[in-house]
C-alpha cells in the first residue's frame, strides 16, 4: 500500500500539508505538521517512512 501511495505522490495525486504550503494553498493559521505525530512536518517521506506513531 505504501508503495501505490509513493507512486501517486510522485505523480502529484496526492499532496501533503508542506508541498500545499508551499504552493500557497494552505493559509498561515493551518498548521503543517502531521496530524497523527505532531511533531515534524506533514510530508510524502514523514508520512510513509519515517513516521513511527
Amino acid at each position: 500500500m505504501r508503495c501505490v501511495v509513493w507512486r501517486m505522490s510522485l505523480n502529484g495525486v496526492v499532496s501533503s500539508r508542506s508541498s500545499l504550503a508551499r504552493h500557497g494553498v494552505l493559509g498561515v493559521q493551518v498548521p503543517i505538521e502531521y496530524a497523527f505525530c505532531g511533531v515534524m512536518e506533514e510530508s510524502i517521506e514523514h508520512m510513509l517512512f519515517s513516521c513511527t506513531s
